[in-house]
């Protein structure tokens, strides 16, 4: 990774701010709270193929800020806007430019501060943004591509309900990506579900009370309000991190007299506590995870995440940094993640080339499109166009004896399609 985003500026990894990288949210927000520091989840890097990058940034608008944020008694601070910013790092002599910038993903909506999280697409290439509602557990989805970003329908849940408390929470997926969940701040509860990496679908979703401990030893007060979570590299524990106590939760146990271990309680004395922050799964299948407040040098750690109960090593503060200053982790989707294909909806790798097997033309067109091949002759054949939804919106069998066959999509809406005849692939483009 060659950029540093913290929501508000992106830099090298030097500090420097690249070209055009200021400001990437609208003016009062970036002069306001610029420097007060970035929500957990404000920002996120996805990079593609030729040190190409989008970073995506959830905000609060002017209008917001100015007629809420800034009044007494509204009871309203939301992000309203998700922003884009796209950057080439191979401009500038290497150094990088941001080549588009804040442009709307969504415009005059309710969201979270925090709970955005990414996963690679089975295809191995692009990904998959989620992004969580303020309040309603309503999830917003964007496939984003080398090229483009394209916009889903959005997935509801009827809980759990996250409330207005939504400076901290978390947004994670498994390390294979079939495992979505989150967390917020305002309420005690864990959101699980399945998640497709084809088509963007979570289903058999799971609403998990979370296990409770008192803030400390000699309080009976108990600390109800998760900040992060993560999974374990085998995907088999969810830590889930509250503000005073760790806990692992074996999501796949039945009893929950045995699905929960407290992992720790304060890590040090009550007045000196940074409280405990988001959490994230490093490249040595350790957790590392942040602090909420104060001025520090270190992150705590989970050394053996996989193994259950105490011998999860939990280590206090033992990733050292240098200086004083040590907060959360960056928000970091699995960039090592794979292609899991057959996915024919979009796997990119089995798209033919324009000589082999069949031409179809002309592309992009309005109404008819005709598929031209001399093996179409050999056969019956299989025709199947498929949306990027995944759905698939035309299926039928044909022969031929003159190596043509026509369908139309003058019916379609506007956009791009993947079209499969029998075991081959090719994009096509309708407008």
């Amino acid at each position: 990774m060659k950029i540093i985003c913290d929501g508000y500026d992106l830099m090298d990894t030097l500090g420097s701010i690249i070209e055009d990288g200021d400001s990437l949210v609208p003016t009062l927000m970036y002069d306001k709270y610029n420097g007060w520091g970035a929500y957990p989840q404000s920002s996120i890097i996805l990079p593609f193929l030729n040190d190409i990058y989008y970073v995506i940034t959830p905000t609060a608008s002017d209008f917001e800020v100015l007629n809420y944020w800034n009044v007494p008694n509204t009871g309203r601070a939301l992000f309203d806007l998700l922003l884009y910013h796209k950057v080439d790092m191979n401009l500038n002599g290497g150094v990088g430019m941001v080549v588009e910038k804040a442009v709307p993903l969504l415009t005059n909506v309710k969201l979270s501060k925090t709970q955005m999280m990414a996963c690679r697409h089975a295809n191995g290439a692009d990904w998959w943004l989620l992004k969580q509602a303020h309040d309603t557990n309503l999830i917003y989805k964007f496939l984003i591509t080398v090229d483009s970003i394209y916009s889903y329908s959005p997935q509801g849940f009827s809980e759990p309900h996250f409330t207005k408390w939504d400076l901290h929470g978390q947004s994670m997926f498994n390390q294979e990506g079939t495992k979505y969940a989150t967390v917020c701040l305002g309420i005690n509860q864990l959101f699980l579900a399945d998640f497709d990496r084809c088509t963007a679908q979570l289903s058999n979703p799971r609403i998990v009370n979370l296990a409770n401990h008192q803030l400390q030893a000699q309080d009976t007060t108990l600390d109800v309000s998760p900040r992060g979570l993560c999974f374990s590299p085998n995907g088999s524990f969810i830590y889930i991190v509250k503000g005073y106590n760790i806990f692992q939760y074996e999501w796949g146990e039945p009893d929950s007299a045995l699905a929960w271990y407290h992992v720790a309680n304060l890590d040090t004395t009550w007045d000196q506590f940074q409280k405990w922050g988001s959490s994230y799964l490093g490249p040595d299948n350790k957790i590392y995870i942040g602090n909420l407040g104060g001025v520090g040098k270190a992150m705590t750690t989970i050394d053996n995440p996989d193994v259950k109960g105490a011998g999860c090593g939990f280590c206090a503060k033992c990733f050292q940094f240098p200086k004083i200053g040590a907060g959360n982790p960056p928000c970091m989707p699995n960039y090592a993640l794979g292609a899991d294909l057959p996915c024919w909806t979009l796997g990119s790798a089995q798209l033919l080339e324009e000589n082999e097997k069949f031409e179809v033309y002309p592309n992009p067109a309005s109404n008819i499109i005709t598929i031209k091949g001399a093996y179409l002759d050999q056969q019956e054949n299989e025709i199947s166009v498929c949306n990027l939804l995944g759905q698939t919106i035309l299926h039928t069998k044909f022969k031929t004896s003159n190596s043509l066959y026509q369908i139309d999509i003058s019916e379609f809406e506007n956009g791009i399609y993947l079209l499969k005849v029998n075991e081959f692939i090719r994009k096509i483009i309708k407008e």
